[in-house]
């Protein structure tokens, strides 16, 4: 298993760095086209590799111990990789008045010695937008010339957690998922351990389709059920959605298309919610019906939803994303089959 430590950006923050890609594709032109741009939904600050671990446990153990206190972060400016002559990574930069980003850094640092080589490289938070697979000077003389002309508001980018990830590599490139979350969140300030959360049973007195929530300390686990694997996957993404408003008051106005694929049905299940949260985040819409078809490992989906009405759906959390915690995908004796993970929010 490839592990790394890392912040994961807020949805705020993410639909910024997605119009910023857009942006820089725009304000590149032909050089936009060489570049591979990294998929919003995968940015992160790195705070640590590990690299390949043989178990998880020893070193979520020693992670428990890193303090992580709120911060408030800015995500500004554009810089490159190793420099604009052979620029490798176009990327834009965090910064931390307070400091605590870089005190976190040296302790999961210091937390992981037994188990990795030190770092000699010093640390420097930035959100990798996009990757040059020719890196030549014409290229890197055109971000220079739109990063002095980069301008605008830098995005606040408010953090109270960061996780343990698995990178896997496949056909794709690399998919990134969480492992553990470590930190305090907002959802543990507005709903206190022990909090209990609805159980809806579907429109039809009898029918497998529904959806819960189950307690995972300042967590929420989603869990949905179905007659399908299809139909539990789609009672799963209601769950999310109900973290954040009332599904219920959510309508099927507008309808969009997704589609994601991975290599088993576990990985499935998080890229699926991970697409559900993002587009919220992107598009500022909430979703209550959907469609999923699953060949194999490949899901397509259509959803339908509303941009959100603060006044009527009353958000009231936000979800980070899906991670791997607790997550199963299996058919019980009774023929249901059950969907479920642990989304950190």
């Amino acid at each position: 298993m490839r592990l790394f430590v890392a912040i994961q950006p807020d949805a705020a923050t993410r639909a910024w760095l997605a119009a910023a890609q857009e942006r820089l594709r725009k304000g590149l032109g032909r050089f936009g086209r060489e570049l591979r741009w990294v998929d919003p939904g995968a940015i992160h600050v790195t705070m640590a590799f590990v690299g390949e671990a043989p178990a998880v446990a020893p070193i979520a153990e020693a992670l428990e111990g890193c303090r992580c206190v709120p911060m408030d972060l800015r995500v500004e400016g554009l810089g490159v990789f190793p420099n604009a002559r052979r620029p490798s990574v176009l990327w834009v930069g965090v910064t931390d008045a307070s400091g605590e980003l870089a005190r976190l850094q040296v302790e999961v640092a210091a937390a992981l010695a037994p188990f990795v080589e030190p770092e000699r490289r010093r640390f420097e938070p930035h959100l990798t937008l996009a990757r040059m697979g020719r890196p030549h000077a014409a290229l890197g003389a055109a971000i220079t010339a739109l990063a002095a002309g980069w301008g605008g508001a830098p995005q606040p980018w408010h953090v109270q957690s960061f996780a343990l990830m698995q990178s896997q590599l496949d056909s794709n490139g690399a998919r990134h998922s969480v492992v553990r979350v470590f930190g305090r969140n907002e959802r543990e300030r507005r709903h206190p351990a022990g909090t209990r959360f609805p159980l809806w049973k579907g429109q039809h007195g009898m029918s497998r389709e529904r959806w819960e929530h189950f307690s995972h300390k300042a967590d929420i686990g989603v869990r949905g059920f179905g007659a399908t694997k299809e139909q539990a996957f789609e009672q799963a993404a209601r769950a999310a959605v109900a973290v954040i408003a009332d599904v219920e008051a959510v309508r099927g106005e507008e309808a969009i298309e997704v589609a994601c694929e991975a290599p088993d049905d576990e990985l499935l299940l998080v890229d699926w919610l991970n697409a559900v949260v993002f587009e919220i985040a992107v598009r500022k819409m909430l979703f209550s019906r959907f469609a999923i078809q699953i060949d194999g490992h490949r899901l397509h989906a259509r959803l339908w939803g509303e941009k959100i009405d603060l006044d009527r759906h009353q958000p009231c959390v936000e979800i980070k994303g899906a991670t791997c915690t607790e997550t199963r995908v299996f058919r019980r004796k009774d023929g249901t089959w059950v969907a479920q993970c642990v989304v950190d929010v």
